[in-house]
């Protein structure tokens, strides 16, 4: 049973067969019971799972199949359509738009940035890096890491960025730049404890 929010009569002015949602009980820090949201189609396009967190903010939609869950969340008039699937503190703002059986998990989409396709932008299960799109960048490929895409970048179907390593990597346009942690270029002593463990050579 959906005990998190209610769907409202509040009709989309262009889609009528979207309606916002209405928080039933408060939703993290930011979401307040009786807090009007985005508009879906369904329940099954906005998870009600006990805990959580995942919220269409502001006009933003989630339509046809596709579904946001497990605290990611939607802003301004960003739209998950189609089969896209939008997960684990994902957040898509401004235009961005999740389409087709687009993934994106743990990641950042904005402005008029699009995942179409089978593509992919999640993160890092090795680091922890996620990758953020912003300007007009299309990712019908696969983005995981450390990533930066911006401008006009385009990721071609069957193309895989696998980033794993501290520096982001930036992709605008058609360059390749690198964006560097400072404290990665200082020289620090080794702690006891990567004393102890050594490397034989």
């Amino acid at each position: 049973m959906n005990r998190k929010y209610k769907i409202t009569n509040i009709a989309h002015p262009q889609h009528p067969w979207l309606h916002r949602v209405r928080a039933c009980v408060d939703i993290g820090e930011a979401i307040k019971a009786g807090d009007l949201g985005g508009f879906v189609e369904s329940e099954a396009n906005l998870s009600f799972e006990p805990g959580d967190e995942a919220w269409l903010f502001g006009d933003s939609i989630c339509c046809g199949d596709a579904c946001v869950s497990t605290g990611a969340v939607l802003r301004n008039s960003a739209v998950a359509k189609d089969r896209a699937f939008v997960s684990h503190d994902a957040v898509l703002s401004g235009s961005s738009i999740a389409e087709d059986d687009a993934l994106v998990r743990d990641a950042a989409l904005a402005e008029n940035t699009r995942v179409s396709g089978y593509g992919m932008l999640i993160q890092s299960a090795d680091t922890g890096y996620c990758p953020e799109a912003i300007g007009h960048a299309a990712i019908y490929g696969k983005v995981i890491g450390n990533y930066l895409l911006a401008g006009d970048t385009v990721i071609c179907p069957g193309e895989e960025f696998h980033n794993d390593c501290k520096d982001r990597l930036w992709l605008y346009d058609n360059k390749r730049t690198v964006q560097r942690e400072t404290s990665r270029d200082e020289l620090k002593p080794r702690t006891r404890q990567q004393k102890r463990r050594g490397h034989v050579r």
